[in-house]
């Protein structure tokens, strides 16, 4: 026994020795996918076959080493929200979900572990889950899977002991929010668009994305008429803004803030505006 021991402590110090960084840089957290509808809505509390994009395989639940989870396609998986109210809607990263296997009865949750990413199987939920589903530009639906225990994501990356999954490694936390437009326009021929982010003062923001299928211009202090002041700094449908433009609107590339200003043309029909945020979660 006391060598059998030996043995395994050995292997985890070996397999300490190669496994990624902590700072290592997974920059996109949005490589998950429902294998059952891949270019729809995830809904929550309904099963999905689940497949990793980088690697293009579905994941399982498998007896191994660490966390009973392997690639294959044994599994289906359920985002479940808390309450008695199970009817299927779509997933917002604003809700916290438990994720549920089934076949199985059992709740994947976080929690430390000898070897692998800290991830175990649980009879009890805990809504610790956050899915922040994304539309790409070939109409398919991606989606980040970010555990709120954690404090960061679940994403592919190689390891020696059980399922090649790691934590993204810098604490990202991604949100999607909407801002509401005010009732008069400003200036004249624009509408103006205010709303709070949820972001606090130590979140500082990596990216921050054009959700909308109209340009917004991101308005900055002292910018009483547009092209009076400021260079343009407006963002295309699905865009981002560049580090530069960050500079000119937040006088930082890697703002803090918690309040996004915009302004649209008045042909615009929009009510509301929507923005996606990946942030490192302090």
């Amino acid at each position: 026994m006391l060598v059998r021991r030996l043995v395994i402590a050995l292997l985890a110090l070996a397999g300490l020795a190669v496994l990624p960084s902590a700072a290592s840089a997974y920059s996109d957290p949005q490589q998950w996918t429902v294998v059952d509808n891949p270019s729809g809505t995830v809904m929550t509390d309904t099963p999905y076959a689940v497949k990793n994009t980088k690697i293009g395989k579905q994941i399982g639940y498998e007896d191994r080493t660490g966390v009973d989870l392997g690639w294959n396609s044994k599994s289906r998986f359920e985002f479940r929200r808390s309450g008695r109210d199970h009817r299927a809607i779509p997933a917002r990263s604003s809700d916290p979900v438990a994720i549920f296997d089934p076949a199985r009865n059992k709740f994947l949750v976080n929690k430390g572990q000898t070897f692998g990413i800290d991830l175990d199987w649980s009879s009890t939920p805990k809504y610790e889950w956050r899915v922040n589903p994304q539309r790409k530009a070939d109409g398919t639906t991606s989606f980040s899977l970010y555990n709120d225990s954690a404090r960061d994501y679940v994403v592919y990356g190689s390891r020696w002991f059980g399922i090649n999954l790691v934590w993204s490694g810098n604490g990202f936390g991604d949100i999607t929010f909407t801002v509401p437009r005010a009732q008069y326009q400003y200036p004249k021929g624009f509408w103006f668009f205010q709303g709070l982010t949820s972001l606090d003062a130590k979140d500082t923001a990596r990216s921050i994305q054009n959700l909308n299928s109209v340009p917004v211009r991101f308005y900055r202090d002292g910018e009483d008429y547009l092209g009076n002041c400021c260079p343009d700094v407006t963002v295309p449908p699905s865009g981002y803004l560049t580090e530069q433009q960050m500079q000119l609107v937040f006088g930082t590339k890697t703002p803090r803030f918690g309040l996004i200003r915009v302004h649209t043309t008045s042909d615009v029909q929009l009510t509301q505006l929507a923005f996606r945020v990946v942030y490192v979660d302090k």
